[in-house]
C-alpha cells in the first residue's frame, strides 16, 4: 500500500514521518514529499503515524490491490524556553556511537557458523490487483542450509524446493543468499560501495534522527532514521533499530538512493529483524528483499519479493563444507524429491491463501494445451533464439549464408556424465557441407575431469586478441566492415580438463587437422544497397596438416554453483580471470607441416574503485616462435561496429586488422555510472542524468624477419568516452553515445563516433 502524510494546517508534505503496522513490525518513513510505501497483508490493518512537533494519529484501513491511505497530522504549538539548535540530533549520535562501538567490541568472536533458512520467493504483476492470485506471475519455495566463514566465506545448499510450473527445477536457485554483513564498513551493491549504518565512520556519513522508542520482545529499542550527508554518495537511507543497554542492532530496514542507479530495478527495499541466539548474540532471524522491475517498452512492472527466515544457528563448530569459497550454491540431487510436508513442517513460510489459489492456477496452465497463438509467440521466440546461434544460421563473408542444425547437450538426465555434440549444415556462397560430432565423458566429478573428442570440418575464425567468440553475423549482413578472417578447418581435436586446485582448471588438447584456405564469396551484404564498396578479402594462411599440443591453465576468481552433476559460473562485479596456454608443434616428428611454440597470456580484472565506479582491465598478450603459419597469429582488430554489441578497445580500427606473431593489448575502462555528476555538488550538473565511462587502449605487435604480419612497433593508441542512459524510457534499448580517437599516426580513422546499447 502507498499514501501522503500532510500537514492539516498548511497541506504541506511532512517528510520523516514514522508510518506503522500496530501489531507488527511492519514499519517504513515517509520520503521528501510525504509519500510512503509499505508492504502489509491482505484484509484489515491499523496504522499509526507518528512526527515529532505533530499530533500523532491512528487510521483503519482495509489493504488490497491498490490500497493507499493519506494522512494529515495536527500540528502541536508548545511553549518552549530559549534552546540551543545544532545541526545533528545529540541523542540518536550517542547511541549509534555505542553501537559502533558494540560492534568493534564483538567483531571476530565468531570466526564460523552454520543455519538453516527456509526462503520464499512471489513476482507479483503491479498492474493487477495485490488480492487476485492472477497477479501473481511466479512463486519458489526452497529449505537451505548454509555456513559462514571469516572473513567472507560463504557456502548454501539447497535441500528441497519447488516451484509453480512455469519455470524448471534448475532455475530455481533462490537461497537466503549472503546476508548483507552490515557489520563490514562497506557494502558492495552492483558496482557501487556504500557505507554501513554502523561502520567505523557512519557518524561522518549518515544523519542519524531518534523517531521512536519500541518495545519489542520485552526489550526497549531505539528506532531511528538514517539519510546521507552527502547527496550525491550511493549510500542507503531507512530505518536503523538499536537495543537500549547494550546497544546490538535489532533491525535494519533500508533502502538506497537516487545516486545507486540499478537500471530496470526501482524501489529496493531490503529488511533484516534480528533475534537473540544466546550468548549475548543478536542474528538475523528475518530477511526480505523486494524490488520493483519496470521495463517501459515491454510494459512490464513486476514486483520481486523474497522472504528467508533463518533458525538454527550453530557457532564456531570449525566444520566447513567442501568446496567453501569456489562454490557458492550447491543443489542436493534429492532436493527436487522433496514431498508435500516439507512445505508444511518446521519453518517452513506458509504460503497465504492467494498464493496457494496462484500456484494451483498457474501449474494448471503450465499442464494445459497451449493455444495457437501461444504456439505462435512460442515458435517466434525459438525462431529468433536459433537465428542468434551460428550452428543453425550465420553469415559472413566466405561462407554467406549459412543454414543448418546443431545442438550440444550439457550433461542431459537420460545420459549423466556426458555432454554429446552434433552439428550439420551447409553454407550457400561456398557450397560447402560443414559437420561437427563429439562427446565430453566425465571421469571425477569431484576433480571436475572430463575426456573429449570431436571430429568437424567447419569454418573457423583466425584467433583474435580482442574479440574472442565473436559472432558478426549482423555486421556482416548489414555492412562490408567484418574484422575477423576466416579459413577451413578438418579433423580431430582431443582434450583433456580437470581442476587443478580451488579455482585453477588445467586443459589439454591434441589437436590434427587439415587447414585450407578460403577466398571471398559475395559481392555486397544482402541487406545494404550497393554502394560500391567491396567487402574485404579474405586473407590466405598457410595450407597445410597441422598437428600440436596444447596445455592451458585458467584461474578464474567467480564463484561456481553446482546441480545434477555440472558446474555454473556466476557472474561477479569484481573478479579476476587469468589464463595461460601453450600450443606446440614439432614438425616433422609428429607428422605436421608446421614446426613452431605459440604461447599466449590474458589477465581479465574488474574493480570498483573508492566509491566512484568499476574499472575493467584487459592485458594479453602473445608470442611465437620458429615459424608459426599466419592461422595461429595473434590479430587485433575493431571489433563489433553494429550497435557497440559487444564493446572493442580499439573502435577506430574499423575493418583492419593487425595479425602477427607477436602482440600485446592493454585495455583499461572506467565507469563512472552518474557518480562524477552526482558527487560534483555542483547545482544543475549533480541532476545530469547522463552516466560516464572512459577508456583507454594500446596494442603492439612485431613479427621475425620474413615471417609476413603486420608490424605495429609504435603504440597502437586509443582512448574516448562514452555518454550513456540516454534512453532509459525506452528501456531495454537504452542507448549510449560513443566518441574515439586515435592518438597514434596510423592509416585507419582519426576518430570514431558510435551509437552503442548500454555503455
Amino acid at each position: 500500500m502507498t499514501g501522503l502524510v500532510t500537514n492539516s494546517a498548511t497541506s504541506s508534505p511532512i517528510r520523516l514521518a514514522v508510518v506503522r503496522a500496530v501489531g507488527s513490525s511492519a514499519s517504513t518513513l515517509s520520503n521528501d514529499i510525504g509519500r510512503f510505501h509499505l508492504e502489509l497483508p491482505l484484509g484489515a490493518q491499523r496504522l499509526e503515524v507518528r512526527r515529532i512537533g505533530f499530533r500523532p494519529a491512528t487510521i483503519m484501513i482495509t489493504v488490497a490491490g491498490g490500497t493507499t491511505a493519506d494522512v494529515a497530522l495536527d500540528p502541536i504549538a508548545v511553549g518552549l524556553q530559549r534552546i540551543l539548535v545544532t545541526a545533528h540530533d545529540d541523542a540518536a549520535r550517542r547511541i549509534m556511537s555505542a553501537a559502533i562501538r558494540r560492534k568493534q567490541e564483538t567483531r571476530g568472536l565468531v570466526h564460523d557458523y552454520h543455519y538453516d533458512g527456509d526462503t520464499r520467493l512471489v513476482v507479483r504483476d503491479l498492474t493487477k490487483p495485490a488480492d487476485s492470485a492472477s497477479s501473481i506471475r511466479t512463486i519458489t519455495q526452497t529449505r537451505t542450509s548454509a555456513y559462514w566463514a571469516q572473513p567472507d566465506l560463504y557456502q548454501e545448499t539447497i535441500v528441497a524446493r519447488r516451484q509453480t510450473g512455469n519455470i524448471a527445477p534448475e532455475q530455481n536457485l533462490v537461497g537466503v543468499g549472503q546476508i548483507v554483513n552490515f557489520s563490514r564498513d562497506r557494502v558492495a551493491i552492483a558496482g557501487f560501495e556504500l557505507a554501513s549504518p554502523v561502520a567505523d565512520d557512519a557518524l561522518d556519513r549518515y544523519e542519524f534522527r531518534l523517531l521512536d522508542t519500541l518495545a519489542v520482545g520485552g526489550r526497549k529499542v531505539f528506532r531511528m532514521s538514517l539519510e546521507p550527508l552527502a547527496r550525491g554518495t550511493p549510500a542507503f537511507t531507512g530505518i536503523i533499530d538499536v537495543a537500549d543497554s547494550t546497544f546490538d542492532v535489532t533491525g535494519i530496514n533500508v533502502g538506497v538512493n537516487d545516486a545507486v542507479r540499478l537500471g530496470f530495478a526501482h524501489n529496493v527495499r531490503y529488511q533484516q529483524r534480528f533475534g537473540a541466539v544466546g550468548t549475548g548474540r543478536w542474528m538475523p532471524r528475518e530477511i526480505e528483499l523486494s524490488v520493483d522491475i519496470v521495463i517501459p517498452v515491454a510494459k512490464v512492472q513486476v514486483r520481486v519479493q523474497q522472504t528467508a527466515e533463518l533458525s538454527g544457528y550453530r557457532f564456531n563448530e570449525g566444520r566447513r563444507p567442501s568446496g567453501l569459497g569456489e562454490y557458492r550454491i550447491i543443489v542436493a540431487d534429492s532436493a527436487d524429491r522433496a514431498d508435500s510436508s516439507t512445505w508444511t513442517r518446521g519453518n517452513a513460510i506458509p504460503l497465504t491463501g492467494v498464493e496457494r489459489d496462484a500456484f494451483r492456477r498457474i501449474d494448471s496452465i503450465a499442464h494445459a494445451p497451449r493455444s495457437l497463438s501461444q504456439k505462435l509467440v512460442a515458435g517466434a521466440f525459438t525462431a529468433l533464439s536459433l537465428a542468434t546461434d551460428p550452428d543453425f544460421f550465420h553469415y559472413n563473408r566466405v561462407d554467406g549464408a549459412y543454414v543448418g542444425a546443431g545442438w550440444s547437450w550439457i550433461d542431459p538426465p537420460s545420459m549423466p556424465g556426458t555432454q554429446p555434440t552434433v552439428k550439420l549444415g551447409h553454407a550457400q556462397s561456398s557450397d560447402l557441407w560443414q559437420y561437427r560430432v563429439g562427446d565430453l565423458v566425465r571421469l571425477s566429478e569431484e576433480r571436475r575431469t572430463w575426456v573429449g573428442l570431436v571430429d568437424h570440418d567447419e569454418t573457423v575464425n583466425r584467433a583474435t586478441l580482442t574479440a574472442p567468440g565473436y559472432n558478426a553475423t549482423v555486421r556482416a549482413l548489414f555492412s562490408t566492415i567484418d574484422p575477423l578472417d576466416y579459413y577451413r578447418d578438418r579433423g580431430l581435436t582431443a582434450s583433456v580438463t580437470t581442476k587443478l586446485i580451488d579455482f585453477v582448471r588445467l586443459d589439454a588438447r591434441y589437436v590434427d587437422a587439415r587447414q585450407t584456405s578460403l577466398p571471398l564469396a559475395i559481392s555486397r551484404p544482402p541487406l545494404r544497397r550497393d554502394n560500391g564498396r567491396a567487402p574485404r578479402p579474405n586473407p590466405s594462411i598457410d595450407d597445410g596438416r597441422l598437428r600440436a599440443f596444447g596445455i592451458g591453465a585458467t584461474y578464474d576468481s567467480r564463484p561456481l554453483g553446482h546441480q545434477k552433476g555440472r558446474d555454473i559460473r556466476f557472474g561477479a562485479v569484481e573478479f579476476t580471470r587469468l589464463t595461460a596456454d601453450a600450443e606446440l608443434s614439432p614438425g616433422g616428428p609428429l607428422g605436421s607441416d608446421f614446426n613452431y611454440g605459440r604461447y599466449s597470456v590474458r589477465l581479465d580484472r574488474r574493480q570498483p574503485l573508492f566509491g566512484f565506479g568499476v574499472t575493467s582491465l584487459v592485458a594479453t598478450g602473445g608470442y611465437g616462435t620458429r615459424n608459426v603459419p599466419a592461422q595461429r597469429y595473434f590479430g587485433v582488430d575493431g571489433g563489433a561496429q553494429v550497435l557497440d554489441l559487444q564493446a572493442s578497445p580499439f573502435s577506430t580500427l574499423l575493418d583492419n586488422t593487425f595479425t602477427a606473431p607477436r602482440a600485446a593489448v592493454l585495455s583499461v575502462q572506467h565507469n563512472f555510472d552518474r557518480i562524477l555528476f552526482t558527487r560534483s555538488h555542483l547545482p544543475l550538473v549533480q541532476d545530469i542524468p547522463f552516466t560516464l565511462a572512459v577508456r583507454g587502449s594500446m596494442f603492439w605487435t612485431d613479427v621475425r624477419p620474413g615471417s609476413g604480419g603486420m608490424v605495429v612497433r609504435a603504440p597502437y593508441r586509443e582512448a574516448g568516452f562514452s555518454v550513456g542512459n540516454l534512453t532509459p524510457y525506452l528501456a531495454p534499448f537504452n542507448f549510449s553515445a560513443r566518441f574515439a580517437w586515435q592518438l597514434s599516426n596510423y592509416p585507419t580513422t582519426p576518430f570514431r563516433f558510435s551509437i552503442g546499447l548500454g555503455q
